[in-house]
């Protein structure tokens, strides 16, 4: 794509209606017919195609004069549930950006298409169709699909020994190899509650992160009534309770004890709150405070976690926090894959996760999760 991306193509091409709106479509159309890996559309107000591009036709196997007048779910076959949204655009005017779309091929080839449409309009504001943008991900799609495969099969071979151990432990604690006295009864018992699963985060995170499905709908997730203090919160908090006092860190825990309604996998909703809490106890200096708090706004549940650590970098977190085995500093402890995993889990979910800097000047990550 050169010096432009889908979206600075997009906002650009977001001209006003009126007197010499299709010179200036046209000019535009054209500067864009150069760039061969873009698809780009038009519709008229029935969505039917009036304009195409070159790459458009070729993407489809076919030639520009043939998709005109065609309607765009006789070129792109739809779902109903995905009628809808162009239904939505349509009536509401609102922008998509970075829809992606899976397609298959009557031979049951399939590609993937990331997808920016816009509404046109003219100056009375009567609708006059869509225009979009489109770039073809199918090659990004394979590689992701092989990573997938490959942290599936990996992990696997990763948890068998784990779990191996941590039944040894489990015999030791029931006593099948002898008594023990309550020092070494009580550093063994928190080695298996606390040490062992530390070993198996990257293995959660990495699997976590494998079974999501890019652009399609997760059957893992479930619209469930929970409450987050009770049945998530606390019990992570419990088991990080010993390093918590063995640094001397002061948790505020604000979150309120009561039920609410969202579209989540607690066992995904679990595991972000353990990698958060984890990062407190791993990195914040001793007898620092950790502050979780929630809160609601626009049909949105909001939950933060923030420190009294030492701000992060500012290049660090405009360049690479979210990226994949990233960390600020390469000598600490960790894969660097959480929040990466984290992230991505939480978009899936319809939400966001995100770092900022609190009013107090602190650092402070935070997801939301849309109320049902």
């Amino acid at each position: 794509m050169s010096q432009y991306s889908l979206r600075t193509l997009t906002i650009k091409y977001k001209i006003h209606t009126g007197k010499g709106y299709e010179m200036e479509e046209n000019r535009m159309f054209n500067d864009l017919m150069g760039h061969l890996s873009v698809l780009v559309f038009f519709t008229d107000e029935q969505l039917c195609f009036t304009k195409v591009s070159q790459a458009m036709a070729n993407y489809l196997n076919t030639d520009m004069e043939s998709m005109i007048g065609k309607s765009i779910f006789e070129c792109f076959p739809e779902k109903e549930g995905d009628q809808n949204w162009l239904a939505h655009i349509k009536n509401t005017g609102k922008s998509i950006r970075g829809k992606l779309k899976k397609l298959a091929d009557s031979d049951g080839n399939e590609s993937y298409l990331t997808m920016d449409i816009d509404s046109r309009y003219n100056e009375e504001r009567k609708f006059l169709g869509l225009m979009g943008f489109a770039m073809d991900v199918t090659k990004m799609m394979e590689y992701e699909q092989a990573l997938t495969d490959l942290v599936l099969n990996e992990s696997h071979g990763i948890k068998e020994p784990i779990i191996s151990a941590t039944g040894f432990l489990s015999r030791i604690i029931e006593g099948k190899y002898g008594t023990m006295n309550d020092e070494i009864f009580n550093r063994v018992k928190l080695v298996h509650k606390t040490n062992t699963f530390a070993q198996l985060k990257v293995m959660s995170s990495l699997t976590q992160l494998a079974m999501i499905s890019p652009g399609e709908n997760n059957f893992l997730i479930r619209k469930v009534r929970t409450n987050i203090q009770q049945s998530i919160l606390g019990p992570i908090l419990y088991a990080y309770s010993e390093k918590i006092k063995e640094r001397n860190i002061k948790v505020v825990n604000k979150i309120e004890n009561q039920d609410i309604l969202i579209r989540t996998n607690k066992d995904w909703i679990s595991s972000i709150f353990d990698n958060f809490v984890d990062n407190e106890v791993k990195y914040l200096e001793y007898g620092g405070t950790v502050v979780i708090d929630s809160y609601m706004e626009d049909s949105k549940v909001y939950f933060c976690v923030s420190d009294s650590g030492k701000l992060l970098d500012e290049d660090f977190v405009r360049n690479r926090l979210f990226g994949k085995f990233q960390q600020e500093n390469e000598d600490q402890d960790g894969s660097g894959i959480g929040l990466y995993a984290n992230r991505k889990t939480i978009r899936l979910l319809g939400g966001d996760l995100g770092y900022r800097i609190n009013e107090n000047g602190q650092n402070e990550f935070y997801f939301w999760l849309p109320m049902q």
